[in-house]
This record gives C-alpha cells, structure tokens and sequence, in this order.
C-alpha cells in the first residue's frame, strides 16, 4: 500500500519531532544505475546526465551514470525534491552522497531555498573529488568548500588520523587513537574543526560549522571491526577504551559531531566494510549487544551531554577558536586541549592520554574534574589528576 508509506513516514518524522529529535535524511541525487532504462533518459535523451568529449556516459561515482546537475532543469528537479521532503513531509535537513559530483552552483540554490523554509536546515555531505565529467572549479569538493555557504563536509581528515586508514586493505594501518602516536601532530587541527590557519595545522575549512568529525560512517569497517585487524593483539578491555576514547573526541572537538548509529555499543559489521548489499544479520542493530556494553553507552550518553551543556565546545567561528582555543602536547605524550571558559567558567580542559600507561598532570591553580573514563563526575577542587591509560578527561575552573 503506497499510501501508506506515506502516511507512516511523516507520522515518523512528527513523533521523532514530539520528543525532540530532528531527521536529517540521506539522498543520492548524483547518480543512477541504469541509463537506458531511466524515466530521465525516456522523456529526454541525453539530456540529463552526464557526458565526456567522447560521448561516454559520466561514471565518477564508479557506481552508475552521472546526474549532470548543471543542466537547468535536472537542477530543478533536485532544488524541488527537496523543497517537497521539506514542506510535505517536514525533514529538517540533508545528507548528501558524493556531493563532489554534483555542482557548486545547485548545492547553493539548494540552501538558498531550503533556508526559505526552514532558516535552521542541517546540510552535509560528502566532498570527495571523484572523476566525473566536470571542471574541477565547478565541483561540490572539499576543496572548494569557501564557495559553498551553509554546506558542512564530511572530514576525511579527522577520520584518517583519529582512527586510522579506512580502505580494505590499509585496515591494519593504525591511527592515533589505535595506537600509532606519530599521527599526534595531526591532532590539534582536529580538534579545531580543521579551521584554524596556524603553522602546522592542516586547514580545510573557513568555519568551524563546515567540519563533520567522525571515526565511523555506514562505509567502510567500523571502529570495532578495524580494531580487529591494527590492533588484533590487544584484550577486549583495551580496544574497548579506544573506542571510548576516539567517541569522546569527535563529540568534544570544535565543529560537528558524527556517530554512526551503535557506535556508542561497540558495533560490528561481523568483517563486511561495503555492507550496501549485505543482509539485515550484518546491517540490523544488535541490542544484545547495546546491554552487553551498556556501560560504554551510558559513558557515550554522558560525554553528549556534557557538549550540550558546555558551549566551549561549540564555537561557531574561526575566530573564536583562534581567541579561546589551545592544544599542547607535553613531552609524555598527555594532549592539553584547552578552551577560555564561558560564564560561570573560567576555563575547561580536555587531558587526553593515547598512551598504555597513566599520566599524572599538575596545573597551575585548582580544577574540577567533571568527566572522567567512566562519564560524568565532580570532585572536589585540586591541581594533581592521574589520567587513565588511553582515556579522556575533563577538568574546569
């Protein structure tokens, strides 16, 4: 009953508002399987994909046939696509797959229109340069993200050095947070949203606002699975700790932060990285496991909350965080990262150690500790604090 998808979906998104949760809906506007056989193609032929000098069908997604978003009225069609998931059925913003191979010009009429109706509209995306039939100054990429306004990106960057390698057959290449420590200077631009412009910082973008910070994503292994392969020796115990660790740094780092749903659980894809076509035994949420590591959950639950509460963590400017912000990494490895507090604090500071042994940090003045490696806390004031092995804690004044 076709009406009734209808009808169930936008009751979805009105209960998900009620409690409120708001939904940002996934939409692959770029590419298309079948050419031949396309309703696109039928009422105009090569009209409305995309094509090289040869005449070759546009195959930058090596998934299908490009959309040729350029054209003035598959523009329209995508630009009226979302203006209809927007009024009819009230989704509050967008992620979109590949944008890199659609184009600057639609993906800014997008947010020109989709702020018409609603000013708050969540848009992000995926700025891979990918090869398709488009001048490069044209394409939706990462590198070309200080002509798109209002359009967040996915951080490849964030992912690569935190995390690790994502590919297939780099799974055992280890990141900062699974042990490989010599990705440490990557890490204060992380932690700034990749916007600062300072002397060995990496900058991708103009505003903290355009970096989505993730480990993990529908692609690719999860954190859990590639644990697996690049840190296989380690206990159970030990790989859990990273995971909590890596968790609570895309949620505690500047611009916005990304969990791939029952990342908070530990999830496994049971080894499948590309689970796309995979059956629901890999692709499900396993709730056993959600009570298997309830504790890692409830750690997850508390660091969320403590970004909510604590706007320090949600500069909204550059500037901002070249004013408030400092990330130092002492000769023992213990990562400082330190932001200029908001009324009634002074200043908060993350202490974040990678290592496989505690570290004692002495401050000047007196702290509280407010977050440790088992979630929220509050101690009483003091200037010693021991950090875990491969944890994450916070201090305030």
């Amino acid at each position: 009953d076709p009406y009734a998808r209808i009808t169930e979906f936008k009751q979805l998104v009105s209960a998900y508002h009620e409690e409120g949760i708001r939904i940002v809906m996934d939409v692959v506007y770029n590419h298309m399987h079948s050419l031949r056989n396309n309703d696109f193609e039928q009422i105009v032929p090569n009209y409305y994909f995309r094509y090289g000098p040869d005449g070759a069908p546009s195959n930058g997604s090596f998934c299908g046939n490009d959309f040729d978003s350029t054209r003035r009225m598959s523009r329209k069609f995508i630009v009226d696509s979302i203006k209809m998931w927007m009024k009819e059925y009230h989704v509050d913003g967008f992620r979109f797959d590949l944008m890199g191979i659609m184009d600057i010009e639609t993906m800014n009429e997008i947010v020109r229109e989709a702020k018409k109706i609603n000013p708050s509209v969540f848009l992000h995306g995926e700025g891979w340069n990918l090869p398709t039939m488009l001048a490069e100054h044209k394409k939706a990429t990462m590198g070309n993200q200080a002509a798109l306004y209002g359009v967040a990106q996915f951080n490849d960057f964030f992912r690569e050095h935190v995390k690790g390698k994502s590919s297939d057959y780099e799974l055992g290449v280890c990141g900062y947070g699974t042990g490989d420590l010599n990705y440490r200077l990557a890490i204060p631009a992380c932690l700034c949203g990749s916007a600062v412009v300072k002397e060995g910082y990496v900058t991708l973008f103009d505003t903290p606002q355009k970096s989505t910070n993730y480990i993990e994503c529908h692609d690719n292994a999860t954190v859990w699975d590639k644990m697996k392969n690049c840190c296989s020796e380690e206990a159970s115990g030990v790989r859990i700790a990273r995971q909590k660790m890596m968790t609570a740094m895309v949620l505690l780092a500047q611009g916005i932060p990304f969990l791939h749903s029952g990342q908070e659980f530990c999830r496994t894809k049971n080894g499948v990285t590309n689970s796309y076509a995979s059956p629901d035994s890999v692709n499900r949420l396993d709730w056993d496991r959600k009570d298997r590591y309830l504790y890692v959950s409830d750690y997850v639950r508390d660091v969320i909350q403590l970004r909510k509460s604590h706007s320090e963590f949600r500069l909204k400017t550059t500037k901002e965080i070249e004013e408030r912000v400092s990330v130092v990494i002492q000769e023992n490895d213990l990562l400082v990262y330190t932001i200029k507090g908001s009324e009634p604090r002074e200043t908060v500071r993350v202490l974040i150690n990678p290592t496989n042994k505690p570290i004692v940090y002495r401050c000047k003045g007196l702290y509280r500790l407010i977050l440790d490696n088992k979630g929220m806390c509050k101690t009483e004031e003091k200037s010693v604090f021991t950090v875990p092995e491969l944890s994450l804690c916070v201090i305030e004044r």
